[in-house]
């Protein structure tokens, strides 16, 4: 094994720079970089020494939640689609309340439904706390799992004590190509803006929520999330908080009517992929309102994540990144140009 090692050595950056440039026949290498956005351009070839050996890029999670999105109006009809729905894998729920529901009318809602099986997110972003206490009631009776309830209100003053470790503060941001360092930046300011009010009200800090409208470029959805992960973690320390907190990142996939089904599905399942990559916590797909069909077309966007995991096995790899130079050295330059451009603001 001695006398391998010695006759095949590993080569140098400079072997490799010098065979590239001889393939390249006078051109300069230089030419090769992929401008992927305005200020991030891409070399054709990285090394791992150029990588800090502090540096991860935080996507140590595998698995995530396969979820959807109703919005309740008839509690009895979203009861069934639930049902359907549930029985067929999804995973999580992520419900729009328009208006309070009774006590009764939660339990007709999630008759049947166990809600300590699922990850169940209520965006009452129009209701305040005290509008709640329906739910508060149904759930003093229920089988459920406060770590796997996220709910987001206008108002968070007079909730309901049983309600109130599940209540999060939620950052919306959407990716945005050609900009999106300054677009990072920006959205990562007003989620410290957040930050700091909370600390300055006396609040405990709570795991923050990001809600992620993905882009169809796989290699930025990628390392957009991972800066994210990474610049979160900054201001945390900055501010004497620990660091390691985890953040909920959930991942949403637009439904595209422009684009043929069978490209759009292809799309879809591109942008799934990116967002297992970077360490996505819940993913839906969505389904235009529209849709001839629109439970089949649940069904097959549901059905893009299970064979994600059932046949790809996704779930079953532990940072798929890790290792990869390309991603690191990109996600590191991009979190350093975010980082700058948020601390220069």
């Amino acid at each position: 094994m001695k006398a391998f090692k010695e006759q095949f050595q590993a080569p140098s950056r400079q072997q490799w720079m010098e065979k590239a440039e001889k393939e390249l026949k006078g051109k300069p290498l230089q030419a090769l970089e992929w401008q992927l956005d305005k200020e991030l351009s891409v070399p054709p070839i990285f090394f791992q020494n150029e990588i800090d050996a502090a540096f991860t890029t935080q996507s140590q999670r595998s698995d995530w939640t396969i979820g959807d999105n109703y919005t309740v109006s008839d509690t009895t009809q979203t009861n069934k689609d639930l049902l359907s729905a549930l029985n067929m894998g999804l995973e999580g729920i992520h419900l729009a309340l328009p208006s309070a529901l009774s006590k009764t009318e939660w339990a007709k809602l999630f008759d049947q439904v166990i809600l300590s099986y699922i990850t169940l997110i209520l965006d009452a972003s129009q209701l305040t706390a005290e509008d709640l206490g329906g739910l508060a009631a149904y759930l003093e009776e229920a089988d459920w799992n406060s770590e796997q309830l996220f709910i987001f209100t206008k108002d968070t003053t007079n909730c309901p004590k049983i309600l109130q470790p599940c209540l999060r503060t939620k950052s919306t941001f959407h990716i945005v190509l050609d900009d999106s360092v300054q677009q990072l930046s920006q959205q990562i300011k007003r989620a410290e803006e957040q930050l700091q009010s909370q600390l300055q009200s006396g609040q405990a800090i709570s795991q923050h929520f990001f809600q992620i409208s993905l882009h169809s470029h796989f290699y930025l959805n990628v390392i957009y999330i991972q800066a994210l992960n990474i610049v979160w973690q900054n201001i945390l320390d900055a501010n004497g908080l620990d660091p390691h907190t985890p953040v909920y990142i959930q991942g949403i996939i637009a439904d595209h009517g422009a684009l043929d089904e069978n490209t759009q599905k292809i799309n879809a399942t591109v942008q799934a992929v990116s967002a297992i990559v970077a360490g996505i916590d819940y993913l839906q797909i969505e389904t235009a309102e529209a849709s001839e069909n629109k439970p089949f077309n649940r069904r097959i966007n549901r059905n893009i994540q299970h064979l994600l995991k059932l046949e790809s096995f996704m779930d079953y790899v532990e940072n798929p990144s890790a290792g990869a130079y390309y991603f690191d050295s990109l996600t590191k330059e991009f979190a350093e140009k975010v980082w700058e451009k948020f601390t220069d603001s």
